[in-house]
């Protein structure tokens, strides 16, 4: 109960008081500089003490909700009451949220759009929706991260978005708008938040012109759980109005979501789990799609989600590979029987063709299938630069990839792959250069940190590669490997590192199983051409995934010009070069 200091503190026309700046802001769902603004630009009704200083206030949530109805288009339809049925209310605060965007659309389209020359390329930040609910962390999650995709939707030849990867490294920055937007070279930032009580949920947006902080637009919306995650379809389609007529052919149609409300919710749990990007959250990610589409089994977005989700089991080899692409296949089947539109299922179905099913032409036209559906989807090109990269298309790879990072400039795994690209393409200068900048990222980034050593390897700058080596290993604890290390000779050193580590796979193979492809590697770097061959041809017949590497992996030089590899590359159906 809030201290009473007036008779009138609670009053029943006024509604309940509020007491300082930051119970109004709770209230409004806004940071306090931005309502404060609000009371001296637009009148904002905060009272001040006059036996205080002028910054103690307080406030009527009466009066709070009569200033919003009246700072709201005049034709705007007025948000409804608990009372009316939730279809009136919906339908409600669908028609205001039109009028809203409408508002917004009209005052960046002055900024952004001409009729002479061409739509000049936007980049847009979706900042992740605070959560202002107890343990609803996942739900905010989701809807940022549906809200991402929504906007990814558009052409990215006009609109940039950035990814959810980069986005999640701004969750509870101190860093403000003008430094975020300079930092990734933005033009529009959409923050927001969400609380949830129960099946109701208040979301609240603002649209910042991130040159000069300039709040273009902003409002709050109540609406029903399913109602929450449609909201998102109707602001990306309204964005792209802010941003000039041009666009307007690009919208991408609204994606299905689910009415029933425990569908949703395991959804979105499902979303948040697979973000985690490990082994415990990919299990959780498909327990939680399970659910979505047992609740609902109409609900595509979620079977989309669960195909998702068992490529990555299969490809971590967290349950067996057959049955996971297997159950990968018939998930995003069934997800594209109810919406052939979604470009996330196409990209599952692509990865299962070509990880496991080693055919290679339809899984191009999947990945293609996916990039024209969602030109902004980074997933998509992601996976179409590893499936270039290792079908030795490496400038197309590259291509890919550099599309990938534009939508995800600050994803760890996107840049570091990047940086195996041109490795793989013999280009190892430009590899190490990639792997520096995602290190100054995320320090100890083991990917790109094995990625800089094989480069300086291939290099002959054998002795960087050994002190780079003798670095990262101590720094992991990795004690036997540091030993290994310290031959007089550098280029001696790694050899030994290698028996080592080939020590190790055989260590580890006596309690669980190792892939073949493991030892294949291994042996390819001591240039053990017989071994080498050998356990390639038992990584074909287990049909390993990673065995598609062999196709461009520089490791594999020292048998490429072996007819029995030839012959391994042309039983998977790659062109033997």
């Amino acid at each position: 109960m809030k201290r009473l200091e007036n008779a009138d503190a609670i009053n029943s026309s006024n509604g309940e008081r509020l007491d300082s700046w930051k119970e109004i802001a709770s209230y409004l769902g806004r940071e306090v500089r931005t309502v404060q603004r609000w009371e001296k630009r637009e009148g904002l009704p905060v009272h001040r003490h006059q036996h205080d200083k002028s910054g103690t206030v307080y406030a009527y949530t009466g009066e709070m909700d009569d200033w919003l109805g009246r700072r709201r288009p005049p034709d705007a339809v007025p948000e409804a009451k608990p009372r009316i049925p939730t279809r009136t209310l919906a339908i409600a605060v669908f028609i205001f949220l039109l009028i809203g965007l409408l508002a917004v659309a009209y005052v960046v389209g002055r900024r952004s759009a001409t009729t002479d020359l061409p739509v000049a390329k936007k980049r847009l930040l979706v900042l992740p929706f605070k959560n202002l609910s107890p343990e609803q962390e996942w739900f905010s999650d989701g809807l940022t991260e549906e809200m991402i995709t929504q906007l990814a939707g558009l052409r990215p030849e006009s609109l940039a978005v950035i990814g959810r990867t980069s986005s999640a490294r701004f969750k509870s920055t101190d860093k403000s708008i003008a430094q975020i937007g300079d930092e990734l070279n933005v033009d529009f930032i959409l923050e927001g938040s969400v609380r949830r009580e129960g099946d109701r949920v208040r979301v609240t947006a603002q649209l910042i012109d991130a040159r000069d902080q300039a709040h273009l637009w902003a409002e709050s919306y109540d609406r029903d759980l399913p109602g929450a995650l449609a909201l998102q379809a109707e602001v990306s389609r309204l964005v792209a109005v802010s941003l000039g007529t041009r666009l307007l052919d690009s919208e991408s149609p609204a994606r299905a979501v689910s009415n029933n409300t425990v569908a949703l919710e395991a959804y979105l749990r499902g979303r948040y789990q697979w973000n985690r990007g490990n082994r415990e959250g990919f299990e959780k990610c498909v327990e939680s799609y399970q659910a979505a589409t047992k609740a609902d089994d109409q609900f595509a977005l979620a079977f989309a989600g669960l195909a998702a989700g068992w490529v990555m089991m299969g490809r971590y080899g967290i349950r067996p590979p057959a049955e996971c692409f297997s159950l990968a296949k018939e998930a995003a089947e069934k997800a594209l029987t109810l919406d052939a539109r979604l470009a996330e299922a196409h990209v599952a179905l692509a990865q299962v063709k070509y990880y496991w099913e080693w055919n290679f032409k339809e899984a191009e036209e999947e990945f293609l299938r996916a990039i024209k559906l969602n030109p902004g989807l980074a997933a998509a090109h992601h996976g179409y630069a590893h499936f270039l990269s290792e079908m030795r298309r490496h400038d197309e790879a590259i291509t890919e990839v550099k599309r990938a990072q534009e939508m995800e400039p600050l994803s760890a795994t996107i840049n570091s792959d990047a940086g195996w690209f041109y490795y793989r393409a013999r280009r190892y200068e430009e590899a190490i250069n990639e792997c520096r900048r995602v290190l100054e990222m995320e320090p100890q980034f083991s990917s790109s940190e094995i990625c800089i050593i094989q480069a300086l390897e291939k290099m002959g700058r054998f002795e960087e590669a050994r002190s780079k080596a003798k670095k990262f290993f101590a720094a992991i604890g990795m004690d036997k490997r540091v030993a290994a290390l310290n031959l007089a000779d550098p280029r001696l050193a790694l050899k030994n590192l290698r028996r080592v580590e080939l020590e190790e796979l055989k260590q580890m193979s006596r309690n669980q199983a190792v892939i073949p492809f493991q030892f294949a590697f291994v042996y390819a770097l001591l240039e053990e051409r017989d071994l080498t061959i050998e356990w390639l041809e038992k990584s074909v017949t287990a049909r390993d995934h990673v065995a598609l590497l062999m196709n461009a992996h520089p490791a594999f030089d020292c048998v490429r010009d072996d007819p029995r590899f030839s012959d391994l590359l042309r039983r998977m159906g790659m062109k033997a070069n």
